[in-house]
């Protein structure tokens, strides 16, 4: 049997359902609801649409036939059990039942299409200005937007600064915090997968300034007097910087510029671990915290500009947070929360 004609058969079994459900107005809106909300986001992320609508169709299958809770695991059995009538393919109707079992658990991310039914769940439910949490709230407000419009991209001015910044001027503990925005540099060219003879010749310059910035908080103040100190060390070092400076900022800029820098470049490794993080194992956390270190340096710099930077910078920080406070204030709901968000747009 097509499958249009299955989606149009599964309508109005559902919406007959509807009629002699506990709330047969509310229920006939929502399945409405859902199932638009659906076929949208299939066109928007180029998903199957009769699947998808099959899905939202028969999301509530389980709830409005009083099968018992919760009614996304009953429901997703009985809607295997009707779809087998139809002869759908066996790996459909596995899909299907799949996205109606998880539905309801709206804080937590499986495949495509079961967050395609939560997103859809969620758009529904503001629409009906229904009480929301927060995971729920957060996929409503973001379910139209696609993958695509994560986007990085480099800052030129903010590069120019860090090149052509006279460092040789800065404070201690100034010189301690450009040492770590050179490291994300560095970090920045090495990430990149394709590295260039003139990205390895900007790449050696930062790695010039690393060596000679690459301190301790504690052994900066020791470091600053003993260059200063030193005339002819002082003099060479201040005489390198500003040849590089004017030799290298501009093509550097350009170079740097034009790469084509993207989310699986650049986050390939922390979204790796992003996806495998355990909210109880600290290590786990550890490394996360880790992988996200120069990504946060970057947002913070302005060297990198993202549209959902703030959550970003929102995860790195409460990450830090929690695990520097042994004794933290913070819950898990308050780190499951941030890890959700940045999960969710870089899907």
């Amino acid at each position: 049997m097509k499958e249009s004609l299955i989606v149009t058969r599964i309508r109005n079994y559902v919406l007959g359902l509807t009629e002699i459900s506990g709330h047969p107005n509310k229920d006939f809106s929502h399945a409405i609801h859902v199932s638009e909300n659906m076929q949208l986001l299939a066109k928007l992320r180029q998903l199957d649409e009769d699947d998808a609508q099959l899905i939202g169709w028969l999301h509530d299958i389980g709830r409005m036939k009083s099968l018992g809770d919760p009614h996304g695991h009953t429901g997703a059995v009985e809607a295997e059990r009707l779809l087998n009538h139809y002869e759908l393919d066996l790996d459909k109707i596995e899909l299907i039942s799949h996205a109606i079992f998880h539905h309801s658990e709206k804080d937590l991310i499986h495949g495509p299409y079961d967050e395609m039914i939560k997103d859809a769940d969620a758009m529904a439910h503001e629409y009906d200005h229904e009480d929301m949490d927060e995971y729920e709230s957060f996929r409503a407000l973001v379910a139209v937007e696609t993958k695509d419009q994560l986007v990085m991209n480099y800052n030129p001015d903010a590069l120019r600064f860090l090149i052509e910044t006279d460092y040789m001027s800065m404070s201690a503990v100034n010189l301690h915090d450009y040492s770590k925005k050179v490291r994300a540099i560095i970090w920045l060219i090495k990430k990149h997968d394709c590295m260039t003879d003139e990205l390895k010749e900007i790449n050696a310059y930062f790695k010039e300034l690393e060596k000679l910035t690459k301190v301790s908080h504690e052994e900066a103040i020791m470091e600053k007097h003993r260059l200063l100190s030193d005339s002819e060390i002082s003099d060479d070092i201040d005489q390198l910087i500003k040849y590089k400076s004017k030799s290298m900022s501009l093509e550097a800029l350009e170079i740097l510029y034009s790469l084509d820098l993207n989310v699986d470049v650049i986050c390939k490794k922390f979204i790796k671990g992003l996806n495998r993080v355990d909210i109880v194992n600290e290590e786990s956390l550890s490394k996360l915290k880790s992988g996200l270190k120069h990504i946060y340096q970057l947002l913070k710099l302005d060297v990198l500009q993202c549209n959902y930077s703030e959550l970003v910078i929102g995860l790195y920080e409460t990450l830090e947070e929690w695990l520097i406070i042994s004794d933290s204030s913070l819950s898990n709901d308050h780190l499951k929360l941030a890890l959700f968000k940045v999960k969710k747009m870089w899907l």
